[in-house]
């Protein structure tokens, strides 16, 4: 993700040991492209070409959250080109999700993303400066 490479898929997972050994058995032992080891290779030796990237996406998703914390929600940020927002009140994050995407905000809900948020977050991306102002008028909408 740091990278931007999600399209070509050159990532590993994370897990356990024995979860990992089971994905191996099943797995050929290469299972990604050409193209795509070229790129990831070519995109960790460009650093100095990235890090102003990463460090402006970093104020970018701390200032998106700021706002959305603003509006009163309980926003996340990290390192991600993304915030990560409980749902207001007493809602389910399916049910906001269903209510932003009927505004015209796409986000995405915990599903995949382990057990541990159940049903009370979403995940907004971060998308160009100019349509942020938009982004947040959506949720403000959405809210309770």
């Amino acid at each position: 993700k740091a990278y931007a490479l999600s399209d070509f898929r050159p990532a590993y997972p994370s897990c356990a040991p024995d979860a990992a050994a089971r994905i191996v058995e099943r797995t050929p032992p290469w299972i990604i492209g050409t193209s795509a080891l070229a790129a990831a290779a070519a995109a960790v030796e460009a650093r100095p070409y990235y890090e102003p990237l990463w460090r402006e996406t970093g104020r970018r998703v701390a200032a998106f959250a700021q706002a959305l914390r603003e509006l009163g929600l309980r926003a996340t940020s990290g390192h991600l080109g993304a915030v990560l927002v409980e749902a207001p009140g007493s809602m389910s994050a399916a049910a906001w999700a269903a209510a932003l995407a009927k505004a015209g905000l796409i986000v995405r809900t915990p599903e995949g993303m382990g057990e541990t948020l159940g049903d009370r977050y979403v995940r907004i991306s971060l998308i160009e400066p100019q349509r942020m102002p938009r982004v947040l008028e959506i949720v403000r909408q959405c809210l309770p």
